[in-house]
């Protein structure tokens, strides 16, 4: 009975995330036939849900339909949390990655090098500022050429700095000890109080909202991956691939980083989940998205506006519960195989 009870659930996860994708592809098209819209109907506001009448799941306060404004903010709020889970998981497993391989010694570079790069960190706040000034084709463009000047010139002054002498010695960076404390910053910030200061930073906009969540959110999948790096870095087989003179960069690639990874893979699943209540937050107080982006934190506004129309709290609400609970439920799956 029980081993039933679970693949029922299985089965209902599966079937209801496929809906979910099939909304985020096609949700404009679905909204189009079915005769909706989430245009402004100021002479319709906070109308009661009704099956026979224009508005299946109600209206909010400024007449939109609740159902229209669910179908289409699923693209938003799913690709949101997917890809700011994605940008922290690639931030946090990096970060864990070279903190658990490389610890306080093992990293070594010439100081023309690191001093080449902190000349040129200006250069990467000045392309940040003025990345959210343009479009997103110019914003493309703007970050090829930066990247490739970004580069050039930094092999061009590390070429100069060598010529000092005292800049050729090598130096010990302490990755692990450098990681660790950032870390902890990052703990004793609050989380929203951290994604308010940046959001004042960032134009409001669906990429600004996935970098700020991104950059602010890696913490834990870091400090995840670097006790998996330590477990595997003190394990016998490193010790002999080692010994048997195979380059660092192949034992972290080919060994390393595909069994300190698998983790965080599993851990992605849930990491999104809790990131899409981050966004609905955010949206439900107004901050990260422009006026005309609706996402399901968007929908719940309604109820904000008005507490005596509750629709517009309870559709949404248990959209973002289903979606949560099947995140988990996949989870689950992927720890068990």
């Amino acid at each position: 009975m029980g081993k039933s009870i679970n693949t029922f659930f299985n089965y209902s996860t599966l079937v209801y995330l496929a809906v979910i994708l099939i909304l985020c592809v096609f949700s404009s098209s679905i909204i189009s036939l079915m005769g909706l819209d989430t245009d402004l109907h100021l002479d319709h506001t906070n109308v009661a849900p009704s099956w026979s009448g224009t508005y299946l799941l109600g209206s909010d306060h400024l007449g939109r339909d609740v159902l229209a404004m669910l179908l289409s903010g699923t693209k938003f709020s799913i690709a949101i949390s997917l890809f700011s889970a994605l940008l922290a998981s690639i931030i946090g497993v990096a970060i864990g990655i070279l903190s658990g391989f490389y610890g306080d010694n093992k990293l070594k570079t010439s100081r023309s090098n690191l001093i080449a790069f902190l000349m040129l960190f200006p250069f990467v706040l000045h392309y940040l500022n003025l990345s959210q000034k343009l479009e997103t084709d110019s914003g493309t463009i703007l970050m090829v050429f930066f990247v490739a000047a970004f580069f050039l010139l930094w092999a061009l002054l590390n070429f100069l700095l060598k010529n000092i002498p005292a800049l050729r010695k090598p130096l010990s960076i302490p990755v692990d000890l450098i990681n660790m404390r950032w870390i902890e910053i990052l703990f004793a910030i609050p989380t929203y109080f951290l994604l308010l200061a940046l959001s004042g930073v960032f134009s409001p906009s669906v990429y600004s909202l996935v970098i700020i969540i991104g950059i602010t959110s890696w913490s834990k999948t870091a400090l995840l991956t670097r006790s998996e790096m330590l477990k595997i870095r003190d394990q016998d087989f490193m010790h002999s691939l080692k010994l048997a003179g195979i380059q660092w960069y192949q034992i972290l690639w080919k060994h390393a980083i595909p069994n300190a990874t698998s983790p965080a893979i599993v851990d992605f699943v849930f990491f999104a989940s809790a990131l899409l209540v981050i966004e609905s937050t955010l949206s439900f107080i107004g901050i990260g998205l422009p006026s005309e982006v609706i996402s399901w934190g968007k929908v719940l506004t309604g109820f904000k506006y008005n507490s005596a129309s509750w629709w517009t709290a309870l559709f949404p609400g248990i959209v973002i519960l289903l979606t949560i609970l099947s995140f988990h439920r996949v989870g689950k799956i992927m720890k068990s195989l």
